[in-house]
């Protein structure tokens, strides 16, 4: 994206707001931004040919281009409207690349990012957060996150990535100008389309596959292969108390859990679910009260719940969680409550004493929920890792609850991995010959492998077209049709095996395991030094923090990346690099307060398909 963002100048130079290259020769921006480069009201209207000074300055800063406009729509009284289609004129720098844009119905929670001008920064900064749900006007409201630039005046006309839909999903237009909120809105990119209906050749459907991402209740549709555990969890869950699925790292435990279960469980009358993780606040208890404060008092404002939270932390502790569960489904007139704790190895991460007071609670409450299915108000349902199943039979209590309790996941056989592939396409979408065939070649039996949805998203290059035998690539018109094409064909890319970028070192079945397995990352610097190459020591002070990279592209910065940090993978952005060190900022997993940024620096970074 930064090779289309635009700046927009009066003509006498002075910065007013933002825009985003859509072709070779359009920019597209707020009506608004226009209006006051002229020093207009922003209600007035754009007349065709009504000039503004664009450049773009994160990949060609010095080159000043004039911009007429040639499609304008004025802000209306009630909002909508406010989107105005520049021309640029002149011969264009190089290096411009307008990015595609994204047509998504159900953006909420996903993490966006956009650029901006804001007072005394004409140089731009950068803000991020999470999407909301449209309102009444049409806009979507964005959030901004608890640190760093918020969006505000100065980013209007910009583009705003989606991080998890890997596009552009619209154009920032408002923001809300009370100190006390970090609350925007953009245009969402279906609207920018009937403005100007050219940019359907820019947007595409978003990519049916979910990558590295887990799936999510709203996925359910894009949610095959699974189908077997799924069945069996939702009978299981009706007649206990007390489930756990448990797999080994990418198995994919979570995603049957939030797009298999959650979703079937929803569809039986008088059923709700909430979740958590115990590791998304200081203690498990908290993050448990956190998640159920809003189901339990859902008039209160976030600084509120905070408060009620603390308070339900000793009521959980007393052991009284399914009294907590009983108001809740009275208050919401239901008569059932699956509690998702996922990922519940994080729990054996924190000190004894947090690990009891939280398996206390959850055991109180399964104990007390063991009446007949159809009178019982809780079914808690765990997610774990499979290495740490025997900290979990640690506990008595805790193995007792789980005998004949645990169902397994394991890697997905042949036929499964092909409904994977194949399932999530859009009607009239399919492969190219033998494409398919090819993956799952490559994939082997899946033993090891990446996560089966990030096959075709990320190495299934071209891989689908409206027409047998013809493929999704350059200016083909059918490529629109598919969301996950790049520029490349499917032929000389080394099918699931990507190759390493042409000036990074291979890398070793040594270093490819250390990744796999966090635990044995002493290794890894006894196998770079047989690659020849040189690692920081880990005992150093000056050692960076223990993170590494794994990425089928070349780094560059502003590119997407996974970073294993502390034992898991978080989507990152290259933030600089040299031949010796790369530094991502990485996103760590939201909690009750909302996601953090932290940047690490990485002194070797190695390609690859992600091993964890």
């Amino acid at each position: 994206m930064d090779r289309a963002l635009a700046r927009v100048r009066s003509p006498q130079g002075e910065v007013v707001g933002s825009g985003f290259l859509v072709d070779s020769h359009h920019v597209v921006t707020c009506t608004h931004v226009v209006l006051r480069a002229a020093g207009r009201a922003d209600h007035d209207t754009v007349g065709m040919g009504d000039a503004v000074a664009v450049d773009f300055p994160l990949a060609a800063p010095d080159v000043l281009l004039r911009a007429e406009a040639e499609v304008s729509h004025p802000l209306e009284d009630e909002g909508g409207g406010d989107i105005t289609v520049l021309s640029l004129t002149g011969e264009l720098p190089p290096g411009l690349d307008p990015p595609r844009l994204i047509v998504a119905d159900d953006v909420w929670g996903h993490p966006f990012r956009a650029f901006g001008f804001p007072r005394r920064f004409d140089q731009g900064v950068w803000a991020a957060g999470v999407l909301r749900a449209p309102q009444g006007t049409g806009w979507v409201q964005m959030e901004g996150g608890a640190s760093g630039y918020s969006v505000e005046a100065g980013f209007s006309g910009g583009a705003v990535w989606d991080d998890e839909l890997a596009g552009v999903v619209g154009m920032t237009v408002a923001a809300d100008a009370r100190p006390d909120l970090r609350t925007a809105f953009l245009i969402p990119s279906a609207t920018l389309m009937r403005a100007w209906p050219r940019l359907v050749e820019r947007t595409l459907l978003p990519c049916p596959y979910r990558g590295l991402y887990p799936f999510r209740s709203s996925d359910t549709a894009l949610f095959f292969g699974r189908e077997d555990v799924t069945d069996r969890l939702v009978r299981e869950a009706l007649r206990r108390p007390l489930l756990a699925v448990a797999g080994p790292s990418g198995s994919g435990k979570s995603s049957v859990v939030f797009a298999g279960v959650v979703p079937r469980l929803g569809r039986e009358p008088r059923w709700m679910s909430v979740s958590m993780r115990p590791a998304q606040a200081s203690s498990p208890l908290f993050a448990l009260a956190a998640a159920l404060i809003p189901v339990l008092e859902p008039e209160l404002g976030e600084t509120e719940r905070l408060s009620a939270a603390n308070a339900l932390v000793t009521v959980l502790r007393d052991g009284h969680l399914s009294d907590v569960v009983d108001r809740v489904l009275a208050r919401a007139q239901l008569d059932h409550l699956l509690l998702v704790v996922d990922q519940m190895e994080e729990l054996f991460a924190r000190e004894q004493d947090e690990v009891q007071s939280f398996t206390r609670a959850l055991l109180s409450a399964a104990r007390s929920g063991q009446q007949p299915p159809g009178s019982r108000s809780l079914t808690i349902l765990l997610t774990l890792r499979v290495d740490f199943l025997s900290n979990a039979l640690q506990d008595p209590g805790l193995a007792e609850a789980l005998e004949d309790s645990v169902i397994t996941i394991g890697q997905m056989r042949q036929e499964q991995l092909r409904t994977v592939i194949e399932g999530p396409l859009p009607s009239g979408i399919r492969y190219e010959a033998g494409l398919v065939e090819r993956i799952l070649g490559d994939v082997g039996d899946g033993s090891g492998s990446a996560p089966p949805a990030q096959l075709p998203a990320d190495h299934a290059q071209a891989a689908a077209s409206s027409e047998p035998g013809r493929s999704s690539r350059g200016d083909d018109p059918t490529a629109r049709a598919n969301p996950c094409a790049s520029d490349a064909g499917s032929e000389g890319n080394g099918g699931v095996e990507q190759a390493p970028a042409p000036d990074e070192p291979p890398v070793t079945t040594a270093e490819f395991q250390a990744l796999a397995d966090p635990d044995s990352a002493a290794d890894l610097g006894e196998a770079a030094d047989q690659d020849g190459g040189s690692r920081t020591d880990p005992d150093s002070e000056n050692a960076p923090p223990a993170a590494t990279v794994r990425s089928g592209f070349q780094l560059d910065p502003g590119q997407d990346v996974f970073a294993y940090v502390h034992g898991a993978w978080h989507p990152a952005i290259v933030a600089s690099r040299d031949r010796r060190t790369v530094v991502v900022d990485y996103q760590l997993n939201p909690g009750p307060l909302g996601a953090r940024r932290q940047r690490v620096t990485i002194d070797r970074v190695r390609l690859g398909e992600p091993g964890a």
